[in-house]
């Protein structure tokens, strides 16, 4: 349901993962096989959710680590996702 809001599933993936998940931060790769798309998916889908200020982007050396960023925009949309898992 929220694809349709947020633009696409793997967009919906990423930040279901991440807003269920606050206190982990996840590689890039382990974020793409933990929600069942590709590397460069990730990488591409997860660009505009940074920019939204829904991602924290963390560099360390060659990899590329990402959180949420818990603030009143992510905590609405965790609020959407365990409403429409009640329904």
């Amino acid at each position: 349901m929220l694809h349709n809001i947020l633009g696409t599933k793997t967009k919906e993936k990423i930040l279901r993962q991440l807003i269920f998940n606050p206190s982990k931060s996840y590689y890039s790769r382990e974020l793409a096989k933990k929600i069942g798309v590709t590397h460069a998916s990730i990488s591409e889908q997860i660009k505009p959710l940074i920019k939204t200020g829904l991602i924290k982007e963390e560099v360390k050396g060659r990899m590329k680590f990402y959180s949420i960023i818990v603030n009143r925009k992510t905590k609405l949309l965790k609020k959407l996702w365990n409403f429409d898992l009640a329904e």
